[in-house]
């Protein structure tokens, strides 16, 4: 039986009667999470990572969707988010997936020869004014921790060749992930960019790259979704 701490709640991921274990008062997941789950291309046989994986829903997502695949990692740097993440695989009898404690910018001491890699990271520069608010929530949304060319150099340490990467981010900084990418030999081979609604611009980019891949890019029609919060 799992214990929940008093700011914990349970909640229902609506598939296969999965659950996930989020904080009340403090760092929650949002719909970006579930359409990076829903992007990335995982297959049976993959060994998978997620990085900056808070509670660790893409992955518990994608392990359900997916099926068959051997293993995933989890990397989360703050030991709240941490603990909350392996509460939540033990609770779903999840035995495929491991959360390493660590800072991304250290996974190659820990894994390499990851078949894919899905990262919903921080968006906004550090630049940008930040409340004063809980330092996880501070860390989740602002380059605190980490940046984009940080997680290229960390996909490149453990990302096998011809290894997949995906990743969601806002549209705005569209060409510094892609440049990013190019600049760590990750090549972009699917743009995926959402809208909330037709009449508004792109607000979110989903990108996959392939490392080692060949030059190409494919432009796929936008995702457009209603938007309420």
């Amino acid at each position: 039986m799992i214990k929940l701490n008093d700011n914990e709640s349970l909640e229902d991921l609506q598939l296969k009667g999965l659950k996930i274990i989020q904080d009340k008062n403090n760092y929650r997941f949002t719909s970006d999470a579930v359409l990076l789950s829903s992007f990335a291309n995982v297959k049976s046989g993959d060994v998978l990572c997620e990085f900056c994986s808070g509670s660790g829903v893409i992955s518990i997502l994608i392990n359900a969707k997916c099926g068959g695949i051997k293993q995933i990692y989890l990397i989360e740097i703050s030991p709240r988010l941490a603990e909350m993440s392996r509460k939540s695989i033990e609770y779903n009898n999840l035995s495929n997936i491991q959360v390493l404690n660590i800072p991304v910018q250290q996974a190659y001491k820990y894994i390499n020869g990851i078949d894919v890699i899905v990262c919903n990271p921080p968006y906004n520069k550090t630049s940008q004014k930040m409340p004063d608010i809980n330092s996880d929530i501070v860390a989740a949304r602002w380059e605190v921790l980490i940046n984009i060319k940080e997680i290229m150099q960390a996909v490149k340490s453990i990302l096998r060749f011809k290894g997949r990467f995906y990743i969601v981010h806002q549209a705005a900084r569209a060409a510094e992930i892609i440049y990013e990418m190019k600049n760590h030999g990750i090549e972009p081979k699917t743009l995926c960019a959402v809208q909330a609604k037709s009449d508004k611009e792109p607000h979110l980019v989903l990108i996959e790259g392939v490392r080692g891949g060949s030059v190409g890019l494919k432009i796929c029609k936008p995702l457009i979704y209603n938007n309420k919060g």
